[in-house]
C-alpha cells in the first residue's frame, strides 16, 4: 500500500498506527479529556483532521484510556478549576476539547468505533456515544462524578443518553449516586459490545475493519443520512457550554 499517509505516531498523550484501511487511535491517559493544554488538543485535532482527509482510510478504533483514575481525574480538574482564582477560560478549553472531538466523529465520513474500559466519569460516556459502535470491556463503570460537586454532565452526555434512552430515564441515570455498570449498559442498548480486559482492543479494532469492508461512499452517506438526526447537536452542545459556565460561576463564588 505504497504512497498512503503514514499515520505512526507517538505523542504524550495519545499514539497513532494504520492497520490496513483503518486507524488505530489510542489514549494514554484519561488527562487527554480533561486537559487546557492546547498542545496536546491540537495535536490530536491535527492528527484526527489528517485521518479524515485521507481517502484510503475507511474507519477509525479508538482505544480508550488504560483503567483507573477516571473519577479521581475529573475530581481533581475540577477542583482546581472552580477555584475562585481560576481563569474561566479553563472549563472553556475543555468543553472546546469535547466538543471538538464530539462533532469530528459524528461528522465524520469514517466509520468511528470506541472501546473503553475501567471506572470513567459519565462524561466519556457522551464522547463514546458520539461514535458508530461501542466495545466496553467488563470492568467499565461510569460514575456519576459531576453531582459530587454540583456540576452537570459534559460531552454531550444528556443529549446522547436522552436520544437512546428517552427523557424519564435519561434523568434518572445522570442523577444516579450508584455505578452504572458495563452488563447493565448492554442491556440498556448504551454499549454493542462487552468482553474480557485483555479482549478489548481486539475486539475494538475488529469491529472496525468489519465497518472497513463497506465501500467508502456507502459509509459516508450512511453517516450522513443519520447525522439529521443529531443536527441539533451543535446547538444543544453551545447551551452545555452556556449552562456549564454559569454553573461553574456559581461553584466559584461558593468556594470563596
Amino acid at each position: 500500500m505504497a504512497g498512503m499517509t503514514c499515520f505512526d505516531v507517538d505523542h504524550e498523550s495519545f499514539s497513532g498506527q494504520r492497520d490496513g484501511d483503518v486507524v488505530i487511535l489510542h489514549f494514554k491517559h484519561n488527562r487527554m479529556f480533561l486537559t487546557t493544554d492546547l498542545r496536546q488538543t491540537g495535536a490530536l485535532n491535527d492528527f484526527l483532521r489528517r485521518v479524515a482527509r485521507d481517502a484510503t482510510i475507511r474507519s477509525t478504533a479508538v482505544i480508550g484510556p488504560p483503567a483507573g483514575g477516571g473519577r479521581e481525574e475529573y475530581l481533581r480538574f475540577f477542583n482546581r478549576a472552580l477555584q475562585p482564582n481560576a481563569p474561566e477560560w479553563v472549563t472553556l478549553r475543555l468543553y472546546n476539547a469535547f466538543d471538538s472531538f464530539i462533532l469530528g466523529a459524528v461528522n465524520s465520513e469514517k466509520a468511528v468505533v470506541v472501546g473503553a474500559r475501567g471506572e470513567q466519569p459519565t462524561d466519556y460516556l457522551g464522547l463514546m456515544l458520539a461514535c458508530d459502535r461501542r466495545v466496553c470491556s467488563e470492568d467499565l463503570s461510569f460514575v456519576n462524578a459531576h453531582l459530587e460537586l454540583g456540576l452537570a454532565p459534559a460531552a454531550g452526555t444528556a443529549f446522547f443518553v436522552a436520544q437512546a434512552l428517552g427523557r424519564d430515564r435519561a434523568m434518572e441515570l445522570l442523577l444516579s449516586t450508584e455505578p452504572l455498570v458495563a452488563s447493565r449498559m448492554l442491556e440498556l442498548g448504551l454499549v454493542d459490545e462487552v468482553v474480557p480486559p485483555d479482549e478489548l482492543e481486539a475486539a475494538t479494532v475488529a469491529a472496525a475493519h468489519r465497518y472497513a469492508a463497506a465501500p467508502a461512499g456507502s459509509i459516508a452517506a450512511v453517516k450522513r443520512l443519520l447525522s439529521f438526526v443529531v443536527r441539533d447537536l451543535p446547538s444543544y452542545l453551545s447551551q452545555e457550554t452556556a449552562v456549564a459556565d454559569r454553573i461553574s460561576s456559581d461553584a466559584r463564588s461558593h468556594f470563596s
